[in-house]
């Protein structure tokens, strides 16, 4: 990623390397062309297992993770398949009686309160619980190792009955220890309403390894209050952690972006939205209010939102950027159908408000993924997948080498929907896999099995437009003055077929 100097600092979309092939799948792209070393992510993912191994299994319905019978896919390697997102692996166990952890400059005292988490195809030992709250002890408290007993100075957890399994493990500090904020915590200038939210008030912060949902989940949000335009905060960086929106609140993590030339991070994080009785319109809901901001996200895992995973705003005239890059993006809509309140899902949703400016929008490399029903069991989870609906200039929009896979139970419909595309300079769209499977749609329960449930619809009217008829492109390919229905090839391959151009 680089920035073009003068002008408001727009993000160039990725540039690549040498040539490469994955596993026997030939490195040849959807349009023909052998394309350089995919720069997918894989060469600095977080220590881990891949949450979805088999997600990509070809031609093999029973072990695929959907039930789907895929008979190709992505030449690059894919976020959450092909390696880890998420929290990268940080403790080792050695397990006995007593217990040894090691975790490299740990920084724990006696009587810091933390959890354990065991990663895809692992488990703690049989004596441990994942999200329990240990305390660290006195005793064999190194710089670099550490036990912890169940209760507060207590004797040192025993394991020796075994049942560990694998070794990717990662231990967090419980955010608000007694319901109090963290003195860690406090002294980076962050603040904790004592329910649902703390944030985020100084510069150059970084927010790393700590567990968000003890506590009933808490929304972690940058600058100050909603819209007020005071530059509370700046450069921060979300690394490492475990969020739970909170019933109270409506994101994982949220923010009023308000410094001028800031770069904020949000990278190798875990959210989650719905655990029965509780909610969250956005898992991650970012507005710039002062430009230019660019915010970076990667790495993360963000599945079941009530209503999007995602939201990205400007509602500056000095532009944002935002990259979003490695992501696994799962399950948006839970909350649909009455039971939900109507919740109306997206996997992510973009904004410009009326004469403010995007100056890029890059979406690469991620893995959209819809494999549950909504929590009312008359209707399925879902919504639209990826969607813009700006009032602003949108000056480069690129979605590229994403992967969208949608379970036969699920429902996204369309996978790419954008509104009032006259607002953008520049759009692409290509070199994506998806799998065009039926789906299902509440909304039209009679929809042929031959109808898609991924599909790009451009619902536009430049007839009406101030800015007059879309002037960007879709894989190099300009829609005519007609508009777009559906139809146009675009370098997009459809992994249950094969097919290349799918729409």
């Amino acid at each position: 990623m680089g920035l073009i100097q003068g002008g408001r600092g727009y993000v160039t979309p990725q540039v690549w390397g040498a040539s490469a092939r994955f596993g026997g799948v030939s490195s040849i792209l959807a349009n023909g062309t052998v394309p350089s070393a995919f720069n997918d992510g894989s060469a600095n993912a977080p220590a881990g297992t891949p949450q979805f191994p088999n997600m990509l299994v070809l031609h093999n319905s029973s072990v695929q993770t959907c039930g789907l019978n895929l008979v190709t896919r992505p030449p690059w390697n894919v976020a959450g398949v092909d390696y880890h997102v998420g929290i990268a692996a940080n403790v080792t166990i050695a397990t006995g009686n007593p217990t040894v952890f090691t975790k490299n400059n740990h920084g724990y005292t006696a009587g810091t309160i933390v959890t354990f988490y065991a990663q895809t195809n692992c488990a703690l030992p049989t004596a441990m619980s994942a999200g329990t709250p240990y305390y660290v002890i006195a005793s064999g408290l190194t710089t670099n190792t550490f036990q912890v007993s169940a209760t507060l100075n207590g004797a040192s957890i025993n394991t020796s009955s075994g049942g560990m399994v694998g070794s990717y493990f990662h231990v967090l500090m419980d955010a608000f220890p007694n319901n109090s904020l963290h003195p860690t915590l406090a002294a980076l200038s962050c603040t904790y309403n004592g329910t649902d939210t703390m944030e985020i008030n100084g510069f150059n912060v970084v927010i790393e390894g700590w567990d968000f949902t003890l506590h009933g989940g808490c929304e972690v949000h940058m600058g100050g209050g909603s819209g007020v335009d005071n530059g509370a905060s700046g450069n921060v960086t979300i690394r490492n952690n475990k969020l739970l929106a909170h019933s109270g609140s409506s994101s994982c993590i949220g923010g009023y972006m308000q410094h001028t030339n800031s770069n904020n991070l949000i990278t190798q994080n875990e959210l989650t939205g719905v655990i029965p009785g509780y909610t969250g319109t956005a898992l991650i809901t970012l507005n710039a209010y002062a430009g230019p901001v660019t915010t970076t996200i990667t790495y993360n895992l963000v599945q079941n939102a009530w209503s999007e995973n995602l939201i990205l705003a400007s509602d500056t005239t000095q532009g944002a950027n935002f990259v979003f890059r490695y992501n696994v993006l799962r399950n948006c809509g839970t909350g649909e159908g009455p039971t939900g309140g109507g919740a109306h899902g997206d996997w992510t949703q973009f904004q410009v408000n009326t004469g403010c400016i995007m100056n890029s929008i890059i979406g690469e490399f991620n893995l959209w993924l819809q494999d549950a029903d909504s929590l009312n069991p008359s209707t399925k989870a879902g919504g639209q997948g990826i969607t813009w609906s700006p009032q602003g200039e949108v000056d480069i929009e690129s979605y590229n080498y994403n992967t969208v896979v949608v379970a036969p139970n699920a429902e996204i419909a369309p996978a790419f929907v954008g509104y009032d595309l006259h607002w953008s300079k520049v759009f692409t769209l290509t070199n994506n896999y998806i799998t065009r499977n039926s789906g299902y749609d509440d909304s039209t329960p009679a929809r042929p099995a031959s109808d898609p449930s991924l599909t790009y619809d451009w619902g536009d009217d430049p007839a009406n437009s101030p800015k007059g008829p879309f002037n960007g492109t879709i894989n190099g390919y300009s829609p005519p003055s007609a508009w777009f229905a559906a139809g146009y090839p675009g370098n997009n391959v459809d992994m249950m077929t094969g097919n290349v151009n799918v729409s």
